[in-house]
């Protein structure tokens, strides 16, 4: 089984016991005005767990159109080399008593602008970005979460729609 991946989750017999219990209660509340009378077998006590077993597809990566050949990048797409020309990408913002780049934060992040300026890299020949994901990682306009553990939902959207703009334009990031 190298090829699969085997997840066993293993439930609490009383999380079952309370699912069954909460649609009997449906059922009951949901059952037409003429009831009917019916006799069943007495239960038969179910095992203190309950396992069950998925098997899943490994993880294969997606195929990059950019390929390592001898010393160099060859771009399959074409079959020509790939020489990459690029530039980093910032946006920075007056933080404290410096600054700070902020390109993808959801307070700065100007996707139009951005949109722009990826037509014009590429325009000018340009065909590979650098972009910092973070550099404060703390607070509402950072990637991490100011809400509590985690990462920031809306700067995650950004990064995103930052990747969708640069593959429009056939720019790598």
């Amino acid at each position: 089984m190298a090829d699969q991946v085997v997840i066993t989750t293993v439930v609490e017999v009383k999380t079952v016991r309370a699912i069954i219990a909460l649609s009997m209660l449906v059922a009951a509340c949901t059952s037409s005005a003429n009831p009917t009378t019916t006799t069943a077998e007495p239960p038969v006590p179910p095992p203190e767990t309950i396992e069950t077993t998925t098997t899943i597809a490994p993880w294969v990566p997606p195929s990059h159109p950019i390929h390592v050949e001898g010393s160099g990048f060859v771009d399959t797409r074409t079959g020509e080399p790939f020489l990459p020309r690029g530039v980093n990408y910032l946006t920075r913002v007056r933080v404290g008593g410096g600054f700070q780049d902020r390109t993808l934060s959801p307070a700065v992040f100007d996707a139009a602008r951005t949109e722009q300026d990826f037509g014009a890299l590429q325009q000018g020949g340009y065909n590979t970005i650098r972009v910092f994901l973070d550099s404060c990682s703390g607070g509402p306009d950072c990637i991490g979460n100011a809400d509590g553990p985690g990462l920031n939902p809306a700067y995650l959207d950004i990064i995103v729609e930052f990747m969708e703009l640069a593959k429009e334009e056939d720019l790598f990031i």
